[in-house]
């Protein structure tokens, strides 16, 4: 929570292996000055689950004046084209070859906002700012609850200290499995697991195939009644949108959960559910079935 001195620190990340090299684009770093009257590039960086939950600074950002070009990667530009306010989301791939149509007087990481205007864990603005676009399809759920479960992280084979690092954050479908009964209908959030013979077992109705980005993965959460993840971009896309949510995070998690057991400063619908010690998963899923037993039991007494 010590945010101040903190994120003027976290600038440092930019000096570790593996990070981007600064400046990204060929404009001028922003580091605080005014923004009336001016445009910014605002560019991601890292995880999915990172570049999800700093979209809503660019909001802040819109706010001091700015005109605001977000330049996101592929699978969350038509995600990101959901934020209001903003001039325009662009596919930063593009801006490799080609210069955005208005030129921008300056560059900023979006995990840098805070730094420059100070912000902390009390004024972060958590209201639902994504939401799903319309389709012309609609997703066939018999009655009952519908759940989406996501119970692993990205294995990153390219990077193997994140990798390394994914697997320690990653469950099991077995460890979602007692989620499954009568009245629950189990929706797969999980890309590219092989467990499909498991998953028909249970009736756990699989989304993902045709899922091509975020908006489509949007779209499904968007029809859902509750959220449970480990996977910490389906947690930050749906605590974007407003939906239950409840996530699963490691004992060492990174700092966005501080050191919070239950609630979080970043969304009011998400929930946390921490390891005590490290690698040790049993409790906190102890404590997740039981509160899904009283959830499912709640749901079940008002429809009666």
């Amino acid at each position: 929570g010590r945010w101040k001195e903190g994120f003027q620190r976290y600038r440092h990340r930019f000096n570790a292996p593996g990070f981007p090299p600064r400046p990204r684009f060929d404009y001028p770093q922003w580091r605080g000055e005014p923004l009336e009257g001016k445009t910014i590039m605002l560019y991601v960086e890292q995880g999915f689950g990172d570049e999800i939950m700093s979209l809503r600074f660019a909001d802040i950002v819109r706010s001091h004046g700015a005109t605001v070009i977000l330049a996101v990667r592929p699978p969350v530009y038509r995600l990101a084209r959901s934020l209001i306010g903003i001039h325009g989301a662009v596919d930063e791939t593009i801006l490799m070859y080609d210069a955005p149509q208005t030129k921008p007087d300056y560059q900023c990481a979006l995990l840098d906002v805070p730094a420059f205007i100070e912000m902390t864990p009390e004024w972060i603005p958590k209201d639902g700012y994504l939401a799903a676009e319309d389709r012309n399809y609609r997703i066939d759920f018999k009655p009952g609850l519908n759940v989406g479960i996501c119970w692993a992280s990205g294995k990153r084979d390219l990077q193997p200290a994140v990798a390394e690092t994914a697997k320690q954050k990653s469950l099991t479908f077995e460890h979602f499995a007692p989620l499954a009964r009568p009245g629950v209908n189990l929706v797969c959030l999980q890309q590219n697991h092989a467990d499909g013979a498991a998953l028909r077992d249970l009736g756990v109705h699989d989304a993902m195939p045709g899922v091509t980005d975020f908006a489509d993965t949007a779209f499904i959460v968007d029809h859902l009644d509750l959220v449970i993840t480990v996977d910490t971009s389906v947690a930050h896309l749906a605590g974007a949108m407003g939906k239950p949510v409840w996530n699963l995070v490691r004992f060492d998690a990174l700092w966005p959960w501080m050191q919070e057991t239950r609630d979080t400063c970043w969304y009011d619908s998400m929930t946390l559910y921490r390891q005590d010690k490290p690698y040790d998963w049993a409790t906190p899923l102890k404590r997740l079935m039981a509160d899904f037993d009283a959830f499912v039991a709640d749901r079940r007494a008002v429809a009666a």
